[in-house]
């Protein structure tokens, strides 16, 4: 559904006041204007995000008294120049493919053109571990999961839960996407088609922010995918990645995550500023489960409190619930933005 604000000047504020799928759907997507709007049902992301809950808010056009124009006129332009930017977004990045069946493990399945005859083979990457985003500081918590290497010089889906409808009738897919190229990648965005056994589409969805949201060469980030469909545990999911190399101070910033707690059925805990640049909220908290033996379990997200500008070596702090959800062991990450 599109919709046009009412003042093409109007400059919307940063605040929670979306819930949480809405407002992370803005947050997280790649080149997304971070604004919301004061009203709980609709989020303002410019022309490329295109998460969850699929609505778009535009800004109306300046009427030209040279020329005037039909509203149908103007909403077509703005579909096309939407069209135009998923369009570029899709093709934009790192991109590769997973496919797998019902959770688990993903084998990989992308493709990449050749490389010149000249060119050399590719420096070895050193594969990483959560426990080195724990050491860093960009996760936090009591989980210690081994995923797979994934496939040399791609930014793969290594592993994801296995399929659970939630009681709105929903599927949320955590999973873990490994940097397997050697260089810095930033902006990881999963999308994910849900199939039957003879390959009809069921669903279709796509992720809603990675922690940490800066992947060193070899390194696991954690986030999931969401498709707004009841979808069977057999299904088979076939996943595509995007990414971009870290240029510059990221849009995305991780907060070193000082202390992660067990308190009941919540995750409570500290997040720092830790880089040299004054940060922004919403300061966005992603908890990954895991179960006993470290396979993915489920995820859930919030926010970190204040959500105020946030100066270097000042500091926030959160809580979140799992609503009676199963969460044994667990990794926390926590970003903001970086300087606009």
């Amino acid at each position: 559904m599109f919709t046009h604000t009412a003042d093409a000047n109007q400059r919307l504020s940063r605040s929670p006041k979306c819930d949480v799928a809405r407002l992370r759907s803005c947050r997280f997507c790649p080149e997304a204007v971070p604004d919301v709007t004061e009203h709980p049902d609709a989020c303002i992301t410019g022309i490329t995000c295109t998460n969850y809950p699929y609505r778009f808010i535009l800004p109306a056009v300046d009427e030209d008294t040279s020329s005037k124009h039909s509203e149908g006129d103007t909403l077509n332009k703005h579909l096309g120049a939407v069209a135009a930017a998923l369009l570029a977004l899709a093709v934009s990045g790192c991109g590769a493919s997973a496919t797998q069946t019902g959770g688990g493990t993903a084998a990989a399945s992308s493709t990449e053109s050749a490389a010149p005859a000249t060119t050399s083979a590719p420096a070895e990457v050193k594969m990483g571990t959560t426990a080195d985003a724990i050491a860093a500081g960009w996760l936090a918590g009591n989980a210690k999961p081994i995923f797979p290497a994934g496939g040399a010089g791609k930014v793969d889906v290594v592993a994801s839960a296995p399929i659970k409808v939630d009681m709105i009738g929903s599927v949320t897919v955590p999973v873990a996407v490994r940097n397997g190229t050697n260089e810095t990648i930033t902006s990881v965005d999963v999308s994910g088609a849900a199939m039957d056994a003879t390959g009809k589409i069921l669903a279709s969805g796509r992720s809603q922010g990675f922690s940490p949201a800066v992947v060193p060469a070899g390194g696991i980030s954690l986030g999931y995918v969401y498709f707004d469909a009841k979808l069977p545990a057999t299904a088979k999911l076939e996943f595509t990645v995007a990414s971009k190399p870290l240029e510059g101070d990221p849009y995305f910033q991780d907060l070193k995550v000082n202390q992660a707690n067990a308190v009941g059925t919540s995750v409570t805990g500290k997040a720092t500023n830790t880089s040299k640049n004054k940060l922004n909220g919403p300061y966005g908290v992603h908890v990954t489960c895991f179960d006993a033996k470290g396979k993915l379990l489920g995820s859930q997200t919030g926010f970190a409190t204040p959500d105020a500008d946030l100066a270097a070596g000042q500091s926030v702090t959160f809580q979140v619930d799992f609503y009676n959800e199963p969460c044994p062991t667990f990794l926390v990450g926590v970003s903001g933005y970086g300087p606009l």
